[in-house]
């Protein structure tokens, strides 16, 4: 497949000329445009492989000021070509961190080797970024991993004390009811409180099946059935309950989703769970900033024979002192002492991604929000 290349010139025949050169070597010119702002709709409109970037443009962004705006938003390998040789040119030029520097009048044969070690050297660039985020990310993983385990063993140790007490509880409650009907039966009476009684036998029940599913949630273990899931279905399906959120709170949400996927195989409750705890932990964080932009983006990808799930919001970050806190159980940023969040929406999120063998992380990202990124396995 043909390289695609963007030329970002200001003088026209050079541009035509250099369009002219490239093509001979089969390269495909996505545009050519003579100054920044141009240079920025076009990477958005039709991304190409490679930008031919010349420092002095039209309008008010230079060429070094258009590779950085570009940069922001996306991963393309920027060759100067400039009539420019002066150190303090090339300085300039740096603060972009182009794959080349290339001095007019330009020879074709010796830019075609330029493009061609400019575009080997970004896919290993990217190659080796991808490895250290895997690296990273697997840190972290195991770093939580060895927390849940510690956690594990204290919920179980927690369980059981608690356990005992709400035994006693409930066999006290059971023996009133059991006098009570006694005494109804002899005199037809009964005592006043005995709804009171009845509560409390009832609370009780719930309680015991509170701690029973915390139990299940840290052992890991999925007692739903699982099937097929298509993921991206299913995102359309959960999205469409929070419609009315979104408009009250003016969000807007922009998809991005790969088509043909692989499926998953999953619990229907539990990757339920997974959205929504992430939304409604979105939805929270706008609520807590007064921004005009409020947007949500999901993206779906093909990840080998597994599928990437990513969730941008543009509301806030997360600051450095409790980065490694955001998983934990009953973490909770939230001042408002009224409100009914107790931390374990996140930290259900982590519990179900590793029970699943799959994994999830999170970074700030460039609008001032949080990015999480999950990966689902891929069903075989």
């Amino acid at each position: 497949m043909s390289k695609k290349i963007l030329i970002v010139e200001d003088q026209w025949l050079i541009a035509q000329e250099m369009q002219i050169g490239l093509e001979r070597y089969n390269y495909e010119i996505t545009a050519i445009v003579s100054n920044g702002d141009d240079a920025i709709v076009s990477v958005s409109e039709n991304t190409p492989d490679i930008i031919l970037m010349d420092l002095n443009l039209n309008g008010s962004k230079s060429g070094v000021d258009t590779a950085l705006e570009i940069a922001r938003f996306h991963s393309i390998p920027v060759i100067f070509i400039t009539g420019f040789s002066d150190d303090e040119s090339v300085e300039n030029s740096k603060i972009a961190k182009p794959y080349g520097y290339i001095i007019k009048p330009v020879k074709y044969d010796e830019l075609k080797i330029a493009i061609e070690i400019a575009l080997y050297k970004h896919q290993a660039d990217i190659k080796i970024i991808n490895i250290e985020n895997e690296k990273r990310m697997q840190e972290r993983i195991s770093l939580r991993n060895q927390r849940l385990a510690s956690l594990g063993e204290l919920s179980a140790s927690i369980a059981h004390e608690i356990r005992q007490p709400l035994q006693v509880i409930k066999t006290l409650s059971e023996s009133i009811l059991f006098d009570y009907q006694e005494i109804k039966e002899t005199n037809g009476k009964g005592f006043v409180d005995i709804e009171r009684i009845e509560k409390i036998s009832s609370n009780v029940d719930k309680i015991n099946n509170m701690i029973i599913q915390l139990s299940d949630l840290i052992k890991k273990e999925n007692r739903d059935n699982k099937k097929e899931l298509d993921v991206n279905s299913m995102i359309h399906k959960i999205l469409s309950f929070y419609t009315h959120q979104f408009e009250h709170n003016n969000i807007s949400i922009q998809l991005e989703f790969e088509e043909n996927l692989p499926h998953i195989q999953y619990s229907e409750i539990q990757f339920e769970q997974i959205m929504n705890n992430i939304i409604k932990n979105s939805i929270d964080a706008f609520s807590e900033v007064a921004k005009d932009n409020k947007k949500i983006i999901i993206k779906t990808t093909r990840k080998h024979s597994h599928v990437l799930f990513e969730f941008i919001d543009t509301a806030t970050g997360v600051v450095s002192d409790i980065e490694e806190k955001i998983f934990n159980p009953l973490f909770t940023t939230k001042k408002d002492s009224d409100s009914d969040a107790m931390g374990l929406g996140l930290y259900i999120v982590n519990s179900i991604i590793q029970s699943n063998k799959g994994f999830v992380d999170y970074e700030n990202n460039e609008y001032g929000g949080l990015t999480f990124k999950i990966l689902f396995i891929g069903y075989n």
